[in-house]
């Protein structure tokens, strides 16, 4: 995607990479706490992980997402290894990270 919606605003060490991997995350800072929002985050979150997919890293990324109070989102990630082993990850999205 073209121009700010498609910015995925990555990490420093993007400079030096030709795909770049951060996330549309940022694009939510200002959006009300409702069903579409987390839909959208959770797909942002799949968007952002999908390298690990591409580079058969990962057979399969899961995300689910749960508002976790005023302005906070909590994810849950699963990410099945080629070798079927499951890797878990919570990460609690605060307001000073956009949310």
């Amino acid at each position: 995607m073209a121009g700010w919606r498609g910015d995925k605003r990555g990490w420093w060490g993007d400079t030096y990479r030709p795909q770049i991997i951060g996330s549309r995350l940022w694009l939510l800072s200002r959006e009300k706490q409702l069903p579409e929002t987390l839909a959208r985050a959770e797909e942002y979150t799949r968007e952002a992980l999908q390298w690990l997919i591409d580079k058969k890293i990962a057979e399969s990324v899961e995300v689910s997402g749960a508002w976790a109070g005023v302005g906070r989102l909590n994810f849950a990630v699963a990410i099945t290894s080629p070798e079927g082993q499951i890797y878990r990850y919570s990460y609690l999205w605060s307001a000073q990270n956009a949310v």
